[in-house]
């Protein structure tokens, strides 16, 4: 209790919060430094602070630990962006310097023809509403979205704005999966509809037979599980089918199995790359990220598929799980750990 406090009235900003202070609080980090009316949503941010006070709250019962779960939700359904989710972070001065669209907010802009676009990566990796990206990478929208239906819960679903902000997130993050059941690391605008099957179609993941050796200077990955994006999509949505009851979530939950079922290459390397073109093979992301096979990814992909398993009793999701393990197993370094990457095909760690 006396932490509780001392977080909600000393280091909160706005009901949010960032990573690190100073010990006289005068200095603020989360990625880089932040100003007193930023909050950051990217953990161990505003949603990781909430969930702590939410487990404090039904650990003891205590109400000043829900007031600060409240507070901290609060904080985010003021920072949601038009497109349903959220930035890594949130700017409350009236300046708003990098005009993130707020869906509360008063700069919201005019909806968008986007003619017969197919949707999916091809038309959001245009970047057109740069202040209006709702980012998946780093367990953002997705941490956002958790803490929020655990709010709405214990407030037995009375809090309308938190409510009305975890579903809208919901309903984005649906609308912006693939036919196959990935998702792509941000997107820019609320989906009208789920990306096209036939732009979009449903392959196993391959190996290219060529690939650039170095960056192409692009982000050409459209399906994406760095930084265990799917594995978070996985938890959100299981999480919000056991709150809601409603079956499109544990659908969604399913179909992002099946893609993870799917994304598992060939022998001889029978595990998982971080990103993933629309034709299901692996291609570059940032200037350190290559095509390769990923030792971090892979780990990620197996808990996710264990997790489906257990909350579905579906065997389908353990079938990958034997295979990757003993090529994991086959590729450790000679101090027993993994490299980050390996090549493709030659199986060369780097």
């Amino acid at each position: 209790k006396k932490a509780a406090t001392f977080y909600r009235d000393k280091v909160a900003s706005h009901g949010g919060y960032v990573y690190y202070y100073s010990l006289d609080l005068k200095e603020r980090w989360g990625e880089g430094k932040a100003s007193p009316d930023t909050i950051f949503v990217q953990p161990p941010g505003t949603p990781t602070i909430g969930q702590a006070f939410l487990d404090a709250y039904e650990a003891t019962g205590d109400d000043v630990h829900l007031a600060g779960a409240e507070e901290a939700a609060m904080a985010l359904a003021r920072g949601q962006l038009l497109s349903g989710g959220w930035n890594y972070y949130i700017d409350f001065s009236e300046e708003n310097p990098r005009k993130l669209v707020y869906r509360n907010g008063a700069n919201a802009p005019e909806k968008r023809k986007d003619g017969n676009s197919p949707g999916g990566w091809e038309q959001w990796r245009r970047r057109r509403d740069k202040g209006n990206i709702t980012v998946l990478d780093d367990d953002t929208t997705q941490a956002a979205a958790r803490f929020l239906m655990r709010t709405d819960r214990a407030f037995k679903f009375q809090n309308e704005a938190i409510q009305n902000a975890a579903t809208y997130a919901l309903e984005s993050l649906l609308r912006a999966q693939y036919p196959n059941g990935a998702w792509s690391a941000n997107y820019d605008s609320f989906p009208r509809s789920s990306p096209s099957r036939e732009h979009y179609p449903i392959k196993r993941a391959s190996f290219p037979d060529e690939w650039p050796r170095k960056w192409p200077k692009d982000f050409t990955g459209c399906y994406v599980l760095n930084d265990d994006l799917m594995q978070d999509m996985i938890t959100t949505m299981l999480l919000a089918h056991e709150v809601y009851k409603d079956e499109r979530y544990l659908d969604s939950a399913k179909r992002a199995g099946d893609f993870l079922l799917l994304a598992q290459l060939p022998d001889p390397q029978p595990a998982w790359a971080q990103q993933y073109d629309r034709h299901m093979q692996p291609v570059w992301s940032r200037a350190f990220e290559p095509p390769a096979i990923t030792g971090g990814e892979s780990h990620g992909v197996t808990r996710a598929l264990l997790h489906l398993y257990q909350y579905t009793g579906e065997k389908k999701y353990l079938q990958p799980i034997p295979a990757a393990i003993a090529y994991l197993r086959r590729s450790r370094l000679d101090d027993g750990r993994l490299a980050r990457f390996y090549e493709l095909k030659t199986n060369r760690p780097f």
